[in-house]
């Protein structure tokens, strides 16, 4: 068949970024980072999609007094797993869902005083690997310096720093964008292009 593309916009006094797109039994729901015009302080929703693609109504799952965006959903072990970006709270954090998709629970905080942007999972090598830029102080750019954490256990371990933090400095591909996939034996890590500007286009590692 054809599959047709079909553009999601957000009402006009809201601002949609930073898409995680997750089938759970057969259903199609789109988690986002939501951002009313009139506060720019962004909250998290999940907008649950019909057979054709087209979007319902935005439910809101998780809101705090601090900005959140890049809401990672993702499955491990059988359970459903988000870490959002907090890094105006100075936190790394793990909720758990306590019924999918819409209720979440605070379960541990990964890193804490750390301005850490998009952190991203990839499990490999008997490991769980988190991938996130980090600013060293608060005049650095968010898109510059990728930085990588490992733990044996995503709930009870504690998380090393690589050695060679920050791995990589390079706006132009340093900055996660989504979820790791493999093909072919082969890992693909997309990033987001800081320059010109911040969002300027996606680039996979």
């Amino acid at each position: 068949g054809t599959s047709i593309l079909k553009p999601v916009t957000a009402p006009s006094d809201f601002f949609w970024a930073d898409p995680f797109i997750i089938t759970h039994h057969g259903k199609l729901f789109a988690f986002v980072e939501e951002l009313p015009l009139r506060t720019g302080r962004g909250h998290l929703s999940c907008i649950p999609m019909d057979e054709s693609g087209s979007p319902g109504e935005a439910v809101r799952i998780l809101e705090k007094p601090y900005h959140l965006s890049y809401p990672n959903v993702f499955i491990m072990d059988g359970r459903w797993y988000m870490i959002p970006e907090s890094s105006e709270h100075l936190t790394v954090d793990l909720y758990e869902s306590e019924q999918f998709p819409f209720r979440w629970t605070h379960r541990k905080t990964l890193l804490s005083g750390i301005r850490a942007f998009d952190s991203t999972l990839l499990r490999t090598d008997g490991k769980i690997w988190l991938f996130c830029t980090v600013c060293r102080h608060k005049a650095a750019s968010p898109d510059d310096d990728l930085h990588i954490y490992y733990t044996d256990d995503l709930l009870n371990g504690d998380w090393t720093p690589h050695r060679l933090n920050p791995v990589k400095s390079d706006p132009y591909s340093a900055r996660p964008a989504g979820a790791f996939w493999e093909t072919d034996g082969e890992i693909y890590r997309p990033a987001q292009r800081g320059v010109p500007a911040y969002g300027s286009a996606m680039v996979i590692n």
